[in-house]
């Protein structure tokens, strides 16, 4: 397992949540996660839970690509996110933080 944790641009811990490691390379990791946490409404989507994640994020370039789809299969959202600065992985303590 691996904990997830989305911060603000202060730094500030939004939201966290844990994960499963399906691949990782040198460049890139891909988590599974299910949405564990209550509704969650965007405005342009939703998260409810048992929503599943399939996240994949890339050292080089901090892009993250996120796919959610609900319990039942069918795609809630795709998000696709430049960071333009590489993510930070902590092997040690088994955690991705994203920027």
């Amino acid at each position: 397992m691996i904990t997830v944790s989305k911060l603000n641009s202060l730094g500030e811990t939004k939201i966290q949540y844990q994960g499963e490691i399906i691949e990782r390379l040198t460049d890139r990791i891909i988590i599974l996660a299910y949405w564990k946490h209550p509704l969650k409404d965007l405005g342009y989507t939703r998260f409810e839970p048992g929503d599943r994640f399939i996240e994949y994020y890339y050292t080089i370039d901090g892009l993250i690509f996120s796919t959610f789809q609900t319990p039942t299969g069918s795609e809630r959202a795709c998000i696709a996110i430049s960071l333009n600065r590489p993510l930070y992985m902590n092997t040690k303590l088994n955690r991705s933080t994203c920027f």
